[in-house]
């Protein structure tokens, strides 16, 4: 195996990269160190994700400390030395229907190397690629290298929405679309095989390292292999639970969330999760639930919900207006919301979202091992996307009545604020050496606003530019919640809890884990968000006494 390094990348994550260009032999040896990793069982790693050049290693700082994960990564690292990745991966063969409607860009992508539809296409289907890494989206996997006379630039306009199974070609990679996600690619054909399904396994058709091969085939065959297609059906609702809520409105963008899906990022599925974690656990101890049970994320306004059954409730975080039946309902508060009654969400002046938990919390079918909604891959939660007039809400088993749990308080000064300009601490790098001293000090002393351009996805943001030095070009690498990502225009984007699992864009700094939350309420178009330098030391500090807050048992009142 290539000489390895690592570095901290934030203060859950760490950077192991290799020297090797990122060519097949890389991607496999990659992929074997990720695998030792994860079969250490170490506990508090959480997931080893690889990337075109690097394995990104996420962990809990408050199990596994800095200095113990470095044992564990040097033991990895000169146990995998020699193995080459541990083979050369499984040889995985996709057939491929090119052209015409399972191909609209095939002509067109000839065209653009001076090459006939149907010699781009065997071309295509006659090199053997490497998958390099997972990412994007769930099942996505980068292929290379795409030789060189079939290298084509993205579209100029990406599609808003991919069919399934769509194969596709962009710069020195090729991969196949597990649908429904925006794509830039230019798509030459369709294979009928599903890359990515939860209730499969082995859940993604690919993994880092194998080897693949497309085989051309006709319509028939195509059609033949679909229909032998039988991917498992998912409850889009309930799970068997109690229905205690009607869905009246949907409001801007309501989601079920917990604390996470760990442990499946190199297969391109994100941890995702609340945006603000803090008070998705404040609300849930309101009402006797677990830290991390499913409680549902308001954004700034519109939802409204009626109540079936008698039901105890809290919310936490931003103060959006809530309603019930018209009467205001402060945030740190538990109550009976009685049957009939409705509870909406008019907005408030400062934080961007609220979090409702339910006794018992919100019970939709966990799908890999979480409820949160994943946006990008349309997994968990309500069928993988925001609530909408008509959804029916069930939930758990509560802890007591609903008359019990009700009158629970907060203590006094337990609900953070959310000032129209709020300082987040960050960790600097981990590419910080892309960015000249002046473009640090900038970062570092200045405000930035939030664009209303922001999302769950992350912020981004306007003020000084701080562009990376040119002529360099990152290769794609694992993300976390928290990253502040710098494209060549200069402007900011920080990560959020919703983010892809790998990017391309050097990193500036990495916002630290006990200052998400305030990030998860910045308000586009509102906040102003300033930077100030941070240790690893200070990140884990912080990130240990935030834990004692929310385990005080007097936080309850």
């Amino acid at each position: 195996m290539e000489k390895a390094t690592w570095r901290p990348a934030g203060d859950r994550a760490a950077l192991v990269r290799l020297a090797g260009g990122g060519g097949a032999e890389t991607a496999r040896a990659l992929a074997g160190l990720a695998d030792r990793l994860r079969r250490t069982a170490t506990p508090g790693l959480l997931e080893a994700v690889p990337g075109r050049e690097t394995v990104t290693v996420y962990y809990d700082p408050l199990t596994l400390p800095w200095a113990r994960l470095e044992e564990v990564l040097a033991a990895a690292v000169a146990g995998a030395e020699g193995d080459r990745g541990g083979g050369a991966g499984a040889v995985v063969e996709i057939p491929v229907l090119y052209g015409g409607e399972a191909g609209p860009d095939l002509e067109e992508t000839a065209a653009l190397v001076g090459l006939s539809p149907a010699e781009y296409a065997r071309r295509h289907a006659a090199c053997e690629y490497t998958v390099l890494f997972l990412g994007f989206a769930p099942g996505f996997a980068y292929l290379g290298p795409l030789p060189e006379p079939l290298r084509v630039p993205r579209l100029p306009r990406p599609r808003l929405a991919v069919p399934p199974g769509s194969v596709a070609v962009a710069a020195d990679h090729t991969a196949v679309y597990p649908g429904g996600t925006p794509g830039g690619w230019r798509l030459i054909g369709r294979t009928p095989l599903a890359v990515y399904d939860p209730a499969r396994e082995p859940r993604a058709l690919l993994r880092a390292g194998d080897r693949v091969r497309f085989r051309p085939v006709e319509r028939a065959e195509y059609e033949r292999i679909l229909a032998e297609q039988r991917p498992a059906e998912r409850d889009e609702a309930g799970e068997g639970g109690r229905p205690v809520l009607l869905v009246r409105r949907g409001g801007f963008q309501t989601t079920v969330q917990d604390l996470g899906r760990w442990g499946y990022q190199a297969e391109g599925v994100p941890a995702s999760g609340a945006v603000d974690p803090l008070s998705l656990v404040l609300a849930n101890r309101l009402v006797g639930n677990e830290p991390g049970a499913a409680a549902l994320e308001v954004t700034v306004m519109g939802l409204e919900l009626e109540a079936l059954d008698d039901v105890a409730v809290a919310l936490a975080g931003a103060d959006l207006g809530a309603r019930r039946d018209g009467r205001p309902v402060p945030p740190g508060v538990s109550f009976v919301l009685r049957a009939g009654e409705r509870l909406s969400f008019a907005g408030g002046p400062r934080g961007c979202r609220a979090y409702l938990a339910v006794a018992g919390g919100v019970a939709v079918p966990p799908v890999l091992g979480s409820r949160s909604t994943d946006l990008l891959g349309r997994l968990g939660g309500v069928a993988g996307r925001p609530l909408r007039t008509g959804d029916l809400l069930a939930a758990g088993e509560a802890s007591a009545p609903p008359g019990e749990l009700a009158g629970r308080r907060l203590r006094p000064g337990a609900l953070p604020d959310y000032p129209p300009e709020a300082t987040v601490r960050a960790l600097l790098g981990p590419q910080e050496d892309w960015f000249s001293r002046e473009a640090i000090a900038r970062f570092f002393s200045h405000a930035y606003r939030v664009t209303t351009l922001s999302d769950r996805t992350g912020l981004r943001l306007e003020g000084p530019e701080v562009a990376p030095c040119p002529g360099r070009e990152l290769p794609s690498e694992g993300t976390a919640p928290g990253s502040v990502q710098v494209p060549g225009g200069g402007q900011p984007i920080v990560l959020l809890a919703g983010c892809q699992t790998h990017g391309g864009y050097p990193k500036i700094a990495t916002v630290i884990t006990a200052d998400l939350p305030q990030l998860g309420q910045a308000r586009p178009g509102y906040t102003r968000l300033r930077f100030q330098a941070a240790t690893l030391a200070e990140a884990h500090l912080a990130l240990a006494e935030q834990a004692r807050f929310l385990a005080d048992p007097g936080l309850v009142v």
